[in-house]
């Protein structure tokens, strides 16, 4: 049943064919066609053109009268068309001859039709035609410049002609190469289809069922090959064909078997089924290695993922002692990375004057260890990374940089990775690894990325012992403010009483001083006798020795006739010396004398020194 449906199939084939012939045909005799009516009616197109130049051509040469276009018969016989109108028209637009009488001497303004040629309104030196349908037929206008030998313009020669006969001829032309075409075109097919059903037809329903075959995935039996024609080369490619299938039904199962590593030979360059399997095995072989890349990146990934989980396990919870910190951080990175010892330094910044790094932390198979604890800027691979603030990881080790210790003996290292640890673009310490086994790369950013939260942590750390440190002495210094605190509580309350006491002694005095002012002659004056002060007794007693109120002087009362001069000196030098003197004077008042007894007190200032004398006096009958 499948094979009738095939020979059915190569059948049509033929037919098929034939109608791609038709249709091929069809498609160049179309493009012939209109190759040659193009070319036909450019020649038709020529001719007229060359006609309807010839009456326009004899009337510049004189050759031809201009009255000629008002005769219609031999218009038409110089032409060979049927002419509607002619006329001349001059350079100024006048018509000057028509064939119909009515346009006789009127202007191009004046004959409607005319309007709508703008050629007439200027000057041109080309002839002009012009196709246009009016009430369904079909004109031909010709506009032809009439020209002087010597060039000068004279007007134009207008001619209105019917195209008809010209149009069934181009039509006539049109309808004999379709009617040939077409002719040929249905012969050729037919006898193309009936050859090749009687030659071709049987050998390709054989070729074809074989093919069928192959399609469909059956074992098919080589083609024996008798001719030497196309069709044996076809059966040829046939059995190419099946053994090639074979070929690669052969690798298909090496590679479903996971042998990306089986090869294949490709038919031929152009061998697409063959390139698309080489393929396949390729991008399933890639396929592989990105799965192995992708989970070795997930399992990278994982890793990093639970590292800094880890660490930030750490950093949370020995953020209160660097020192504890460090090892805790130390022991579990020297772990993590499988590296055999480690160390962290941290800045130690107290003195601006001398910033160095030393170790907070040194671990060697997991042992504290004891190492140069000093390294300043630019000083070892230390000071260097954290100079420089980039990570340092060597895989040559200087031999005499480092020795890793163990129960078998002392080996150098195969590499050493130093990261800074930067905050605010400031290095506050640098992280040290050495192992024997070289770090990957994922390894050393997974350190650097520790390395930025360790050095965060690290400044936490660091503020928080300083504010410890602060608030002990902070606590310490409250306690010596408030011991003062009391000790000046206790100043001020004894000074309180003293202050009451010495107030209270002072109003004694002042009443004291009030009641000897009251009941004694009384003055203060400087020591060169300028009285400061004096109460009223004291005016009232020597008012007839004082002359002036506001300027008194001791030395003139008493020499007034109390004292000698000798005598005053010597009381003077007394006074001077500290030593309290006592004068005792007559005074008259009213008739009656008295004695008038003074005891004049040196008074010192702050220093100690005397610089002003107080004069105390009392009148004794």
């Amino acid at each position: 049943m499948v094979q009738e449906s095939d020979n059915k199939r190569v059948r049509k084939l033929s037919y098929k064919i034939g109608l791609m012939i038709l249709v091929t045909q069809v498609i160049a005799f179309v493009g012939l066609g209109v190759f040659y009516i193009n070319r036909f009616t450019n020649q038709i197109d020529a001719g007229i053109s060359q006609k309807f130049s010839t009456p326009g051509y004899l009337m510049a040469k004189g050759m031809l009268r201009y009255q000629t276009v008002q005769d219609k018969k031999t218009m038409e016989s110089l032409l060979d068309e049927v002419i509607d109108n002619c006329m001349i028209i001059g350079a100024n637009g006048k018509v000057y001859y028509s064939m119909d009488q009515q346009y006789q001497d009127k202007t191009i303004a004046e004959i409607t039709f005319l309007n709508s040629f703008d050629e007439l309104t200027k000057e041109t030196k080309e002839n002009t035609f012009i196709e246009k349908e009016e009430d369904g037929k079909t004109f031909l206008y010709a506009i032809e410049p009439l020209r002087l030998d010597d060039g000068k313009f004279l007007g134009y020669l207008f001619i209105k002609a019917h195209m008809e006969r010209i149009v069934d001829e181009k039509r006539s032309i049109a309808w004999m190469f379709v009617i040939g075409s077409l002719l040929c075109i249905i012969l050729t097919s037919v006898v193309i289809i009936l050859m090749f059903n009687r030659w071709f037809a049987v050998k390709i329903e054989d070729i074809v069922g074989r093919i069928a075959a192959v399609a469909k995935g059956k074992p098919v039996d080589i083609l024996s090959v008798e001719e030497n024609d196309e069709i044996g080369v076809i059966k040829k490619s046939i059995n190419e064909l099946i053994k090639g299938t074979e070929g690669r039904v052969i690798f298909a199962d090496e590679i479903a078997k996971g042998n990306f590593d089986a090869d294949y030979e490709a038919l031929s360059n152009e061998d697409l089924v063959g390139k698309s399997l080489l393929n396949m095995r390729d991008n399933l072989k890639h396929a592989q290695q990105l799965e192995l890349e992708r989970q070795k990146e997930t399992d990278i990934q994982n890793w990093v993922t639970k590292g800094l989980a880890n660490f930030a396990d750490i950093l949370r919870q020995d953020n209160d002692n660097i020192e504890k910190l460090s090892y805790a951080f130390i022991i579990e990175l020297i772990h993590y990375m499988d590296a055999n010892q480690g160390a962290l330094f941290v800045i130690n910044d107290s003195d601006p004057d001398d910033i160095y790094f030393e170790a907070s932390a040194a671990m060697a198979y997991e042992r504290k260890k004891t190492v140069d604890s000093k390294f300043r800027l630019g000083e070892s691979l230390v000071g260097r990374a954290a100079y420089e603030k980039a990570t340092i990881y060597m895989i040559e080790v200087p031999q005499d940089y480092v020795k890793i210790t163990s129960g078998l003996g002392e080996a150098n290292p195969n590499c050493v990775l130093l990261v800074p640890l930067i905050a605010d673009k400031e290095v506050v310490g640098v992280i040290e690894l050495i192992s024997f086994i070289q770090f990957e790369t994922y390894q050393i950013q997974f350190v650097e990325k520790l390395a930025v939260s360790l050095a965060s942590t690290l400044i936490n750390v660091k503020v928080n012992e300083r504010t410890g440190r602060l608030l002990s002495e902070s606590q310490k210094q409250r306690e010596e403010l408030m011991a003062q605190e009391e000790e000046v509580r206790q100043n001020l309350e004894e000074m309180t009483a003293i202050k009451e006491e010495a107030a209270r002694k002072e109003e004694e005095m002042n009443s004291l001083w009030r009641a000897v002012k009251e009941e004694n002659c009384v003055a203060i004056y400087e020591l060169q006798g300028t009285i400061l002060e004096a109460n009223n007794q004291f005016i009232e007693t020597f008012a007839e020795k004082i002359f002036d109120k506001n300027n008194m002087n001791i030395k003139d009362i008493l020499k007034s006739g109390f004292v000698s001069e000798a005598a005053y000196h010597e009381f003077c030098q007394k006074v001077d010396s500290g030593r309290n003197q006592k004068i005792t004077i007559e005074l008259s008042k009213e008739g009656t004398t008295y004695r008038f007894m003074q005891s004049h007190v040196p008074m010192k200032n702050s220093s100690g020194s005397i610089d002003k004398v107080m004069s105390i006096g009392m009148v004794v009958k």
